[in-house]
């Protein structure tokens, strides 16, 4: 006598399904939970009856968490899937994953969509999530226009976007909490409610995102935009892109050209020790490095002339007991943050050390984000093959003297935007801290670009001859012009 186990159970067993219930674009979530809801399933269930053999043969219910992965699901078996859904939704999903991938010429998943589960409420309500959900360059419902959230309505939670994310016998549609995301009305009716199109609104960027021509498709893969700064507070980020690429400009958009041609490098002088190699990276950070010189120097002239005493006497640890005056704290922070120094309110003066080697942009906590921008345009130039999760190929590059010219260009433009926004982050933080006389050594306590104006760079690759492009929605003189005169300085007698 033969005895089953669950595991063999499982795969003999049928399941209710009809694959007209799933709609295009839906989530790999969104499939797998209506697939738990109407058979009655557990998340354990889901892993045995769908997942590869190494999951399938495991004797105890522990899952990783890389098991639980959406969206490349390499956990899940495509023949199980085909076999108990009647289609491959795992090729379906990675095809679709890949189109945005590819289409916006980003190599991982971490720069397009979010790591944590978001959803609209009046889709999941409806049994409903959609990939468009956990798109970065989205943050409004393409269904309803409704803005997109991240935590639970009853316990504020907020989920990772991981099938096994809290706790494989939470059961379909609901947080750890016991909280349910669908509608009990869905409990007779999901059947025909679930067979119903569902169609994008006719407000929607995506609509126009996925209509977009085969020369616009070009335009905006040759695009850099800031990936490395949270775009929630923005409407829609993917609608300032397309306006970019189909060259339909608001009142507020700014746009400097360069010409690569035109503007490259003849002669440039090279300082005593530093070889010809070396030069357009050593060149690249000394350009920079005046950048932050001459923003400091403006800051200090222009908004902190009555303040210029308060500064010194924070330099020289001249403190008083009635608190810092508060342009001297967030300057000297801002200082420290900039020149790398620790602890960050220590003001050293400017970094001496330079590394020719490799790829220095002056400021170590703003390196990766401006490699980024690097990357992007070095991908796009020489039309390098994306590889997902690795940018190490590019280390060893160094800036010679043909593309020098556009380098300095290119992030100068953006990194004046950063320092602004370092200093106006700073500036809130003295308006609590300085009083209190809190200094911070090393931990930047805010997130470090919330102040950053939504920027896109057109770069072109090394056969054309058109412009380089940068484009934003906000002049660096208007960040600067908004920062207050109006604090309290307890060192000031008025």
């Amino acid at each position: 006598m033969k005895v089953y186990s669950e595991k063999d159970i499982n795969l003999q067993k049928k399941y209710t399904w009809d694959s007209r219930w799933v709609q295009p674009y839906e989530s790999a979530w969104s499939i797998f939970n209506k697939f738990m809801y109407v058979n009655s399933m557990s998340r354990n269930q889901v892993m045995y009856t769908l997942g590869v053999r190494s999951v399938r043969n495991k004797q105890t219910a522990s899952w990783s968490k890389s098991e639980g992965d959406l969206y490349f699901l390499e956990s899940f078996d495509p023949t199980l899937i085909q076999t108990h859904l009647g289609t491959n939704y795992k090729k379906l999903v990675n095809a679709e994953l890949c189109y945005l991938l590819a289409v916006l010429y980003k190599p991982s998943i971490e720069n397009l969509f979010f790591s944590n589960f978001r959803y609209c409420h009046q889709c999941l309500s409806q049994g409903f999530h959609s990939i468009f959900h956990q798109f970065k360059l989205i943050n409004l419902c393409p269904y309803h226009d409704s803005v997109l959230s991240f935590i639970c309505p009853s316990c504020s939670r907020v989920s990772e976007y991981n099938f096994l994310n809290n706790s494989s016998k939470v059961s379909a549609y609901t947080c750890i909490c016991g909280h349910q995301y669908i509608s009990k009305a869905i409990l007779y009716e999901f059947p025909k409610r679930w067979s119903q199109p569902i169609s994008l609104s006719n407000k929607s960027s995506i609509n126009k995102f996925l209509t977009l021509s085969s020369e616009e498709i070009t335009r905006l893969r040759h695009m850099s935009y800031p990936v490395y700064r949270d775009l929630t507070p923005l409407a829609n980020p993917i609608e300032l892109l397309i306006d970019v690429v189909k060259k339909q400009y608001s009142e507020n958009h700014i746009i400097f050209q360069h010409n690569p041609k035109k503007n490259s490098t003849i002669n440039i002088h090279r300082p005593l020790g530093v070889s010809k190699d070396t030069l357009g990276n050593v060149s690249l950070t000394l350009s920079l490095r005046s950048t932050y010189k001459s923003i400091s120097r403006h800051l200090r002239h222009k908004y902190f002339k009555k303040h210029k005493q308060c500064i010194a006497n924070f330099r020289l640890n001249r403190y008083e007991n009635n608190g810092y005056c508060p342009y001297a704290y967030a300057f000297a922070h801002w200082t420290g943050q900039i020149e790398g120094n620790y602890p960050l309110f220590e003001m050293r003066g400017n970094r001496k050390t330079i590394n020719a080697d490799m790829l220095d942009f002056f400021s170590p906590k703003d390196q990766l984000n401006l490699e980024s921008i690097f990357n992007d345009w070095i991908d796009i130039k020489y039309d390098k093959k994306r590889i997902p999760h690795s940018y190490n190929y590019k280390n060893s590059f160094s800036i010679n003297l043909d593309n020098l010219s556009t380098s300095k260009w290119v992030f100068n433009k953006v990194y004046a935007y950063m320092l602004v926004s370092h200093f106006h982050n700073w500036l809130e933080v003295a308006k609590i801290e300085a009083r209190k006389e809190v200094l911070y050594t090393y931990q930047i306590p805010f997130v470090k670009y919330s102040k950053m104006p939504f920027y896109s760079y057109v770069f072109t690759d090394h056969r054309s001859r058109s412009n380089c492009e940068f484009h934003l929605w906000s002049d660096v003189n208007i960040l600067l012009k908004s920062i207050p005169n109006n604090l309290e300085c307890p060192h000031q007698i008025s």
